[in-house]
Order: C-alpha cells, then sequence, then structure tokens
C-alpha cells in the first residue's frame, strides 16, 4: 500500500492499482491558526492550496 502523496515517486517500471473505493483508509488533515485574528497573505495562500490538493487527492487515481 502506497499513500497517494508518493504516487508520483513511483519507478516507472512499477504499477500502481487503486484498492476499492469502500477499502480506501481516510486521512484527517488540520491546519490550527490563532482564533480572531485574519490569516496572513502566506497563511491563507497556504490553506488555498491545501484545499486544492485534498480536492485532487479525494479524486480516484488509476496509475497503468
Amino acid at each position: 500500500m502506497l499513500p497517494a502523496l508518493a504516487a508520483d515517486a513511483v519507478r516507472a517500471d512499477i504499477t500502481l492499482v487503486t484498492v476499492h473505493p469502500d477499502d480506501v483508509p481516510h486521512r484527517a488533515v488540520y491546519a490550527a491558526t490563532p482564533r480572531g485574528l485574519p490569516p496572513s497573505p502566506a497563511t491563507a495562500a497556504f490553506l488555498a492550496q491545501l484545499r486544492e490538493t485534498t480536492r485532487e487527492l479525494m479524486t480516484p487515481r488509476l496509475r497503468r
């Protein structure tokens, strides 16, 4: 088993096969920010990228 984050680093001679969607383990990722303070531009950009990456990783992939 290989986390999706590492899938792009797999050698070309290795085939990745996704498991059945009901068998995919779920992982929670959290970002903690100070309450009552607006995020800095860097923090806002990081959180936006984190959300986008999460959406991309939630899309099932099958490499052949």
